[in-house]
C-alpha cells in the first residue's frame, strides 16, 4: 500500500478533520517507519517521502493503530491544556446548553487512545504469531526445533 493511499484512507476514517491534511499524514508516517519496524522487525525505510518496500496490507494496518493512538493521546493533550471558562451546563427560563467540559472531552480522547493501543498490541500478537518460523517435520515423524536442534518424536 503506497504511503498517499494509506493517508487518504485514515483521513477519511477519520471524518476528514481539519487539523491534519494528507500530506501531514504522509510526512508522519516516513518519519514513524522506525517505530513500525522495531514493533514487528521489519526493515522499511523512507526514500523521497515513500516507504519502500510498498507496505503490504497487515503491515499498513498495524501502522495506522500507530498513529491511532498517537493522534487520540495528542488530542487528549490538546484538550486539557485548552484555555478558557470551562462551564458544562447553562439554563436561563425553558431553554438550555449543555456542554461537555474540556475534562471529559480529554477522558473520551484518552479512552479511544486505550483502544487504540489494544487493537495494536493484538495485531502486534497476531503478526508475530503468523510470521514465525514453523518447526521442521520430518517424514520419519520426529519434528526438529529449528532454534534449538532439539529432535522430538510425535506421539
Amino acid at each position: 500500500m503506497k504511503t498517499v493511499d494509506l493517508s487518504a484512507s485514515i483521513y477519511t476514517d477519520l471524518g476528514s478533520p481539519s487539523g491534519i491534511s494528507i500530506p501531514y499524514l504522509c510526512t508522519w508516517f516516513v518519519a514513524n517507519l522506525g517505530e513500525l519496524n522495531n514493533l514487528i522487525t521489519t526493515t522499511y525505510s523512507g526514500v523521497s517521502g515513500q516507504i519502500s518496500p510498498e507496505l503490504i496490507d497487515e503491515d499498513a494496518n498495524i501502522f495506522k493503530h500507530i498513529f491511532y493512538a498517537d493522534y487520540y493521546e495528542r488530542l487528549a493533550v490538546q484538550n486539557m491544556n485548552a484555555a478558557g471558562v470551562d462551564w458544562v451546563y447553562i439554563q436561563e427560563g425553558d431553554s438550555t446548553i449543555r456542554r461537555a467540559s474540556s475534562n471529559d472531552r480529554s477522558k473520551t480522547f484518552l479512552s479511544l487512545q486505550k483502544q487504540a493501543i489494544a487493537k495494536l498490541d493484538m495485531l502486534i500478537k497476531l503478526y508475530r504469531a503468523n510470521q514465525s518460523i514453523p518447526r521442521d517435520i520430518r517424514d520419519d515423524g520426529n519434528i526438529t526445533d529449528p532454534e534449538t536442534g532439539v529432535t522430538s518424536i510425535e506421539a
